[in-house]
């Protein structure tokens, strides 16, 4: 079970991360993509968790663009299974973002 106030409390912690990050991006544009898209990617579980436990807690235009913007996450940094036996492909089906 994950509590959706301790998954907000952990996609805050990403949010610092990248803010820490951010002076890297003009001292060294590689390092800051690098470590960038490694941040990125440690969030997609747990956004993964938020949106499937707690869709209800969005309007229809937020779950739209969050969802698209999870897809276009996952696309960019070539993610195929969301879980041991999920294809992203079968999720976008599912939430109608083809």
């Amino acid at each position: 079970y994950w509590p959706y106030n301790w998954l907000e409390n952990i996609l805050n912690r990403f949010d610092e991360a990248y803010a820490a990050l951010e002076p890297l991006r003009e001292r060294d544009q590689e390092r800051y993509a690098l470590i960038h898209d490694r941040i990125l990617l440690e969030t997609l579980q747990f956004r993964y968790i938020k949106l499937s436990l707690y869709y209800a807690e969005y309007d229809e235009r937020e779950l739209l663009s969050t969802r698209q913007a999870f897809k276009y996450d996952c696309e960019r940094l070539g993610i195929e299974y969301i879980a041991l036996s999920k294809y992203v492909k079968t999720l976008w089906r599912e939430w109608d973002i083809q």
